[in-house]
């Protein structure tokens, strides 16, 4: 109960640290950023190695060692998440040297313990196992049962991956109890250590009991890489015990989760998973197709060139341990030499007479004193000065950002006026222009003329209302006042509606619309497909590309729109499109395709930036803003939901919306 309570603090902690950062300056600004790169290492690395960062940046201004200490720690375990082994070793020396300057021994331990991480990650467990020891040696004179147990689980893996499974699990067993002892949440490192240890005893039914009690918890105390690897390891137990389908749903959960955060050892883990559940289940052109990805990520975290850098800073460690211990035996011997001038020197000061030298050094002392007052308080003025410069600095850098938005936004303003000046001067004059016709020439125009004047009154005015329409719908997206009311609605009726209101104005372009909803090979409906989304606006977004497809697609073509929920397809699907390949199931997706000319490399740049306007032109005169993708993009994403093209020039293009499967079935 105790470590669930910690854990819902979570927010408020970082909520509160936020605020006191907002009236903290000097050294106690420093304490609270390393306090805000400490709380968020497991929940955005971006952003604990920016607190860090800024952290570093005002403790070496300050001549705060502790504080640098502490900010490069961090920074070295977000590069160690991120793989990059040769900075994250770098930062974690450079950090150990501050905290023995310091003289923390918390923060000796705890670089000890991540450099014996880093090793362990490279498979060095001889080397790793030596800080884990340095590490314990020092948590246990401070008797910090926590920090004991986190440091003894690290030294269980490493006993599991050099085959010493007794060693290990006893290790593990007595963390878990150190850490139910203080009610800590971090006992879901110890589970994932248990998880992972009966995973190598071929136990997954022990495994996955581990594993779903660290995903509880972790998803609690908003631990995303303790997350990500609960996931990946509940997928690998669940194909081991004859449960494909959801293996697949957490390896793949995993994998993205992996991604979103940046977790690359995470992610290499999840591809070898992925690459066993296809071997698994016998698709093997899948589980080579993940194992090569798992290849190329440890390949690249174990490169020649990371290996030599690791090398040479181990090296770096090995001589600066040195080089500390002779400075030491140098200090002493000096201040030893030091001590016997000093001893002649007094003596002799007595000798040339106690009231004299009585005198002398009481105003030296003053001079002394007054000298150092005065130092000190041009030391406090430089340090005053020097962070009215940063803050002065960061001001400047804030100007620069806010003119650079105010000028898009002026930029933006004069592209909407630019629009509405061009494509309502010629509909306002078309209107006024027959408007005056009908009043000026009544009585000697024709009914059927008079329907025909009036026809494309309303024909001129729709437009104008389409693009008005249009910007306000920009406008509401941009201020963050649309809406989105999320219902359960069956998605396929709601698509044929749209084509079948399409169908007019293809005719009038001789092109054929096809629909097609989720069918078997026989042409049959398998069953019904219901999503979770703004119905009105999954009305439009389909609205949007279908008029897109019939406007730019050539006379006499064809148009397809698809409603599908196709597992086979989406998963035969390799190739992740910029990572958007998310778990089938959940997911209903909709194709609108054409055969029209196809986007160029320069186009998919651009393709969903507002008032773009891309190569390709109308087929048949029709009106265009450049909003409309634009406005897609926004209202997909707001429902939860995934958006990409696929194209080539001269090959048409296909449109691809993925939204959230409702739970209920109609």
């Amino acid at each position: 109960m105790l470590c669930c309570a910690q854990a819902l603090a979570l927010p408020r902690r970082i909520d509160s640290l936020k605020l006191a950062l907002n009236s903290a300056t000097d050294k106690e600004r420093v304490e609270i950023l390393n306090e805000l790169a400490r709380e968020y290492r497991y929940i955005s690395l971006d952003s604990s190695f920016m607190f860090a960062q800024q952290a570093r940046t005002l403790a070496d201004k300050l001549g705060d060692k502790l504080g640098v200490g502490l900010a490069l720690r961090s920074m070295g375990q977000v590069y160690e998440n991120q793989g990059r082994y040769d900075m994250a070793l770098e930062h974690q020396i450079r950090a150990l040297a501050a905290f023995e300057e310091a003289n923390y021994y918390p923060g000796i331990a705890s670089a000890s313990n991540l450099i014996g991480d880093i090793y362990r990650a490279q498979e060095k467990y001889d080397k790793a196992l030596d800080n884990y020891h340095r590490a314990l040696a020092i948590h246990r004179s401070m008797n910090n049962k926590e920090r004991i147990a986190t440091v003894l689980g690290n030294v269980a893996v490493c006993y599991m991956r050099q085959g010493k499974f007794t060693e290990a699990l006893d290790t593990l067993l007595y963390a878990e109890a150190l850490y139910k002892q203080v009610g800590s949440p971090h006992i879901v490192w110890s589970w994932l250590n248990l998880s992972e240890y009966y995973i190598k005893q071929q136990d997954y039914a022990s495994s996955l009991k581990y594993a779903l009690q660290v995903y509880d918890t972790a998803r609690v105390i908003s631990d995303h890489l303790s997350t990500t690897a609960a996931l990946h390891t509940i997928g690998l137990c669940y194909s081991r015990l004859g449960k494909p389908d959801s293996a697949l749903h957490y390896a793949l959960r995993s994998k993205e989760e992996a991604l979103r955060s940046g977790f690359r050892n995470e992610l290499k883990q999840t591809y070898f998973v992925l690459s066993e559940i296809h071997q698994d289940a016998r698709r093997y052109d899948s589980a080579l197709y993940y194992y090569k990805h798992f290849a190329r990520l440890r390949d690249s975290l174990l490169s020649a060139e990371m290996q030599s850098n690791v090398a040479a800073l181990q090296m770096q460690l090995e001589t600066s341990k040195q080089e500390e211990h002779i400075k030491r035996l140098s200090l002493l011997r000096n201040s030893l030499i030091v001590g016997v001038f000093l001893l002649l020197f007094i003596a002799g000061l007595i000798a040339n007479g106690y009231r004299s030298k009585k005198r002398s050094e009481e105003e030296l002392k003053r001079i002394n004193n007054e000298i150092l007052r005065q130092q000190a308080i041009l030391e406090k003025q430089a340090a005053e000065i020097e962070l009215t410069n940063t803050e002065l600095q960061s001001t400047i850098e804030s100007l620069h950002q806010r003119n650079y938005e105010l000028a898009e936004l002026n930029r933006e303003k004069n592209e909407i006026l630019g629009i509405v000046a061009h494509d309502l001067k010629n509909p306002v004059s078309n209107i006024r222009m027959l408007a005056k016709l009908i009043r000026d020439e009544a009585e000697s125009l024709s009914t059927a003329e008079i329907i025909e004047f009036s026809g494309d009154i309303y024909t001129v005015s729709e437009r104008m209302f389409e693009l008005i329409t249009t910007l306000l719908d920009v406008s509401a997206i941009e201020q963050g006042t649309l809406r989105f009311t999320f219902s359960v609605f069956e998605i396929a009726s709601l698509a044929e509606n749209v084509v079948n209101n399409y169908k007019a104005r293809a005719q009038a372009k001789n092109i054929t619309l096809h629909f097609e909803q989720n069918q078997n090979r026989e042409g049959l409906e398998r069953y019904t497909l219901v999503a979770y989304a703004d119905k009105n606006a999954t009305l439009q977004v389909l609205d949007n590309l279908l008029s897109n497809a019939v406007k730019y697609s050539p006379y006499g073509k064809n148009v397809w729109v698809r409603v599908l929920d196709d597992y086979a397809n989406v998963l035969a699907d390799e190739t992740p499109k910029d990572n958007l390949l998310a778990p089938p199931q959940e997911y209903v997706r909709i194709e609108v395709q054409d055969e029209g000319p196809g986007f160029t490399e320069e186009d998919k740049k651009k393709l969903f930036g507002k008032f773009t306007r891309l190569s390709a032109k109308p087929t048949g005169g029709e009106h265009s803003t450049g909003l409309g993708l634009s406005i897609v993009k926004k209202m997909v994403e707001g429902m939860n939901g995934k958006i990409w093209l696929e194209s080539e020039v001269g090959k048409g293009a296909t449109f691809i919306v993925l939204l959230p499967k409702g739970d209920a079935v109609i």
